[in-house]
Order: structure tokens, then C-alpha cells, then sequence
């Protein structure tokens, strides 16, 4: 057995939702290709601990998850797929994004790929996302070396509506002699499903 440590990542796609409801979750499929050049992704779950007091003591304890903040540095990042995920206007004749201070960004769903160390891969989807910000830092070239000035996007992830469900998780293996199959990430599954 191979070691399945994580020394990747990339693939990553968005997936605009046209429904969110308790009866309803739709994602539009397939999803889109979200930046170039994928460079890095930081997850940071919030939880609220409790304690409940009882009979001198604690009666019980633990946490209740919040929300999950992803950080994902892409090396590039068009103004079209930007605008979509803002909610800002984007015009496709003149090549221009207009935001404005009110802007309201979709709920998205993310997926992408963590490539493991034995070749094959640990794939995530997470299933209601929106773009909270989003940075450029710029420098100059010879400031820059070799390296580019990356997008660092923020995401702030909640459970879907319809079950809470807020992330989805699963390892690819690679087989002999091919590569592993990462069809997973292009779709994620509506509720109630489509036949």
C-alpha cells in the first residue's frame, strides 16, 4: 500500500446555483474552469463551542459547525469568470467589469482535486460558496523573479439549504498503467436528483 499523503492541487471548477431551497438544490452543470494555474487552497472551519452546566458540573458539551473560509490563489484569473462570481457587470464587447459598492455574489458550488503522493487523488466538492473578496497584490517584474503576481480569492462556504450537507469528499486511485479518472468533479449532484 502506497503513501496517500497530499502534495497537489488544481482542478478547480465552479458550479453557479440556480436553486438553494429546502426542496430544491441545482447546480448548473457541467461546471467551469475557475481561473488558470491553480496554486494553492487553505480551508478554515469555524465552530462555536458549548458547554451545558448540569448537576454541578457539565452536563454536556461540543461544538456546532458555522461556515468554512477557502482561500485559492489562482496565477490567473478572466475579467468574465471574476464579474460571475462577484456579481459584478462584465461586457463582453468592450472587455470591461464594472463593480459597484452593492454587488450581490451567487452562490456557487466549488470543486477540485488534492493530488496524493501514491499518484492517485482526494477530490472535494463544496456545496454553497460565496466570493467574500478577492486581491491582485502587483509588483514589478524584476520585483516578481521568476514567479507571477497570483488572485487570491475568499470564499465563505455554508450547508445547502435542503440537508446541510456542506462539503462532499472522496479518493481516485490511479490504476496500473493509467491515470485517474477525476470525472467526478465536472458534475455535482442536484436534489432532488435528475434523472
Amino acid at each position: 500500500m502506497g503513501k496517500k499523503a497530499l502534495k497537489g492541487f488544481g482542478n478547480v471548477k465552479y458550479f453557479p446555483l440556480t436553486a438553494n431551497t429546502a426542496a430544491a438544490y441545482t447546480p448548473t452543470n457541467p461546471g467551469s474552469a475557475l481561473g488558470v494555474g491553480a496554486r494553492s487552497c487553505t480551508a478554515s472551519d469555524t465552530r462555536n463551542e458549548y458547554k451545558i452546566p448540569g448537576d454541578d458540573g457539565i452536563y454536556d458539551q461540543g461544538s456546532e459547525y458555522e461556515s468554512t473560509e477557502l482561500q485559492i490563489s489562482v496565477n490567473e484569473m478572466p475579467l468574465e469568470v471574476l464579474a460571475a462570481l462577484t456579481g459584478a457587470d462584465y461586457d463582453d464587447l468592450t472587455d470591461v467589469m464594472s463593480e459597484g459598492e452593492l454587488d450581490n455574489a451567487p452562490e456557487v458550488a466549488l470543486s477540485f482535486s488534492g493530488l496524493r503522493s501514491d499518484g492517485g487523488y482526494r477530490l472535494y466538492q463544496y456545496l454553497c460558496c460565496k466570493l467574500t473578496s478577492y486581491k491582485a497584490d502587483l509588483k514589478a517584474r524584476l520585483d516578481n523573479g521568476n514567479d507571477v503576481s497570483q488572485y487570491q480569492l475568499t470564499f465563505l462556504c455554508l450547508g445547502r439549504t435542503a440537508d446541510k450537507k456542506v462539503r462532499l469528499t472522496k479518493d481516485v486511485d490511479k490504476p496500473v498503467g493509467g491515470a485517474a479518472d477525476l470525472t467526478w468533479l465536472n458534475t455535482v449532484a442536484a436534489i432532488p436528483a435528475v434523472p
